[in-house]
């Protein structure tokens, strides 16, 4: 997958490897060879023509090292932070390109070490190269030039190569939404549906339609980031997670939607994914990301430790280890192809979520059916001290 991303890029950063080659094509050859570089080009041109000063993102130090020979070779100067430029020689450049009278019209960035805590409001074009994983780092990155004391109307241009792996991943997958979308209306069911094409007023609308106590809408379709954040359906107790995000904290703000202030009934989240395939690992991996976060967070300033001490209790240094590590474990391996009833009827029973009867004493029975587990399925029981969502960050 990363190598098909590098070919949308630029294929330089697939030939060098291969070639073992240490020096450029021609500056023709580099922009001919790659499509996003020829819309680079044409786009550029056009922005100088018009004295412009414009920002350029990308995740690949290398892609900003062809970027900055393509630069000089036409006689442009170029400033350029990446993980590798020290803090006096930043504020320098910073400097000089928010100078007025500075010549330097385009300033390289590498979108995380370039993202946050950044400055440069002489911009009013912000090119994105390449899309992060996270979307988080993209709107930092755009941050870069809507900042206080920005004046001019700001333009951000995302580049990104047609029917190629890059929409596969960053596409909102509302092809799916439109398959539920007919399937439902075909089995007669009214549906509630947001995504990034909905407008402000609709979905409001059909919050409110969805949420009232008589409504016929039993479903509601989301895609997972243009209905992830500042939604509230507290009507629903069910969240299905048909796919996972690539960033688990987009999933967990899906998850949100009905935890909400208000909810009184115990909610269920479901998240499907094929077995033994790429979205197990990738849930997988997302799931050791949640827990090294809580490590680091909450077991809390190792690195403090570490300097205060020089030792590092053993269990944790190894716990830390192993989140970084892919093992494949014998579960990863067993294959269901399908869930009896009886299996199915165990996963949708909540009684374990209900903290107490109407006597006021606690409610026991589904203690001795605690884990709820099977080949492929999984029931993550809410802690004691914040639910779900708690749980799952644990």
């Amino acid at each position: 997958m990363i190598q098909l991303r590098k070919n949308c890029n630029h294929p330089d950063l697939l030939e060098s490897a291969f070639d073992g080659s240490y020096f450029y094509p021609p500056v023709e050859q580099i922009v001919k060879q790659c499509g996003k570089f020829k819309l680079l080009d044409r786009l550029l041109n056009r922005l100088f023509a018009l004295k412009h000063k414009v920002l350029i993102f990308s995740q690949w130090t290398k892609i900003l090292d062809i970027m900055e020979y393509y630069f000089s070779e036409n006689g442009f100067e170029v400033c350029r932070i990446d993980g590798l430029v020290k803090l006096e020689e930043r504020r320098r450049q910073i400097e000089e390109f928010n100078d007025v009278n500075s010549n330097y019209r385009i300033f390289l960035l590498s979108t995380r070490a370039g993202g946050l805590g950044i400055n440069l409001t002489a911009a009013d074009t912000c090119i994105l190269y390449d899309s992060d994983w996270n979307p988080q780092m993209d709107l930092q990155a755009m941050d870069r030039c809507h900042r206080i004391g920005q004046t001019k109307p700001v333009h951000v241009y995302r580049l990104a190569t047609a029917q190629s792996i890059e929409v596969l991943i960053f596409s909102q997958w509302t092809k799916i939404l439109d398959i539920m979308e007919y399937y439902f209306s075909e089995n007669g069911f009214e549906v509630c549906r947001i995504d990034g094409l909905v407008k402000l007023e609709e979905r409001r609308r059909q919050i409110e339609e969805f949420n009232d106590v008589n409504s016929n809408y039993r479903i509601f379709l989301l895609s997972t980031r243009a209905g992830g954040l500042g939604i509230n359906l507290t009507a629903a107790d069910t969240c299905i997670l048909y796919d996972s995000d690539w960033n688990p904290q987009m999933d967990l703000q899906a998850m949100d939607r009905c935890h909400r202030i208000g909810q009184t009934k115990p909610v269920h989240v479901y998240r499907l994914a094929t077995a033994q395939s790429i979205e197990g690992r990738i849930l997988k991996r997302a799931f050791s990301k949640l827990k090294l976060e809580h490590v680091v967070i909450e077991k809390g300033q190792f690195h403090q430790e570490r300097l205060k001490s020089n030792t590092l209790v053993n269990s944790e240094e190894e716990e830390i280890l192993a989140l970084l590590k892919y093992q494949e474990t014998a579960e990863d391996k067993l294959i269901q192809t399908d869930i009896s009833d009886e299996d199915l009827d165990r996963v949708l029973d909540r009684s374990d979520m209900i903290a107490g009867s109407s006597d006021g004493k606690e409610n026991n029975a589904a203690d001795g059916a605690i884990p709820l587990k099977g080949p492929g399925w999984e029931a993550v029981i809410p802690s004691a001290a914040g639910g779900v969502l708690s749980t799952l960050n644990s």
